[in-house]
């Protein structure tokens, strides 16, 4: 969980690579991740419920980054989820063949750090999972206070 909340509080996006099987709290790390990247040989899997666990952990970030009902399929089924099916259910930014993987992450990597860095910070903060719950009026509201307060005022 403290992994997971660091992800959250770093001051920079954090992506995650994908290459293979992603299941428990690998799925969870990738959900909780800014954005993510992965091969097309990548699988994504929340299999508790097929040893009669409950995977309340990885279910947090899950529904947050792909939405109730999908993530719930997931949860509920136990069933390995394609690279390509992950994309179509927002778990991942793009599926890329293997080796052009890192190759990706790096070049969104330096296309972010080209990139004004406060405002890098502040497109992080008010995207974030905590501002997902809040009323819309007042996302609105924090949004236009960040953009005033950045240099650049965007």
């Amino acid at each position: 969980t403290r992994m997971m909340m660091s992800v959250q509080r770093l001051p920079v996006p954090v992506i995650a690579r994908v290459q293979g099987m992603a299941t428990a709290a690998g799925c969870q790390l990738v959900a909780q991740c800014d954005l993510a990247v992965a091969s097309d040989e990548a699988r994504f899997a929340v299999s508790g419920i097929n040893l009669g666990l409950f995977c309340s952990t990885p279910m947090v970030p899950l529904v947050r980054a792909i939405g109730r009902k999908r993530a719930l399929e997931m949860l509920l089924t136990g069933e390995d989820v394609p690279a390509r099916r992950a994309y179509e259910l927002g778990l991942v930014n793009h599926v890329v063949s293997k080796p052009d993987l890192e190759k990706t992450v790096r070049e969104m990597a330096e296309t972010i750090a080209a990139n004004a860095p406060l405002s890098v910070l502040a497109s992080k903060r008010t995207s974030s999972s905590k501002t997902a719950s809040l009323p819309l009026a007042k996302l609105l509201h924090q949004a236009t206070a960040r953009s005033q307060a950045s240099p650049v005022g965007a």
